[in-house]
């Protein structure tokens, strides 16, 4: 397990197969990448570029400002490593898009049951096709919140997503 903490890192970092990654207080002026089976916890982070976890083992992020997009696809694992029982995104202002799809590992989206603050994304987000429990609560989403194809269907806290958009909230996360 390897921490990067209160530095700049001025260019992208890749959590390599097998590796596991906490960046703490962390400002990065690139991408965060978590390859194949790496394992990534952001916590009170700047990335100026894009967070990837495709296929990643884990993916948590406690408090972050992020400027590009977040993808978290296809995790299989949870991150029991710095004890929690499910992937998340807490307290993170997203200045693009956010895709949740085909996890097999549960994910909570500013859900207080495991967030203690919401997320604020510019964009829209996207859950679909996971076949684990995706919780989706107290957020702040510019255009649109669709969830469609998921295993079992989305869920949260009732009302509890603010959507600005003309397309607002569909599918599975119609009530939320």
């Amino acid at each position: 397990m390897g921490t990067i903490g209160h530095v700049v890192v001025n260019r992208d970092v890749r959590v390599p197969s097998g590796g596991v990654c906490i960046l703490d207080g962390t400002d990065v002026r690139g991408s965060v990448i978590a390859e194949e089976e790496g394992a990534l916890w952001a916590k009170d982070v700047s990335i100026r570029g894009y967070l990837i976890g495709s296929e990643a083992a884990w993916v948590a992020v406690g408090g972050a400002t992020i400027g590009g997009g977040v993808v978290i696809r296809h995790t299989e694992e949870v991150p029991d490593e710095i004890g929690f029982d499910t992937n998340f995104v807490c307290a993170a202002t997203i200045r693009h898009d956010l895709l949740v799809s085909g996890n097999v590992a549960p994910v909570a989206i500013g859900d207080s049951s495991i967030c203690s603050a919401p997320i604020s994304v510019a964009r829209s987000v996207e859950v679909r096709d996971n076949l684990a429990e995706v919780l989706v609560s107290n957020n702040t989403i510019g255009r649109s919140l669709r969830c469609h194809d998921n295993t079992p269907d989305v869920s949260g806290e009732a009302g509890s997503n603010h959507v600005g958009g003309w397309r607002g909230k569909t599918g599975e996360c119609r009530g939320l």
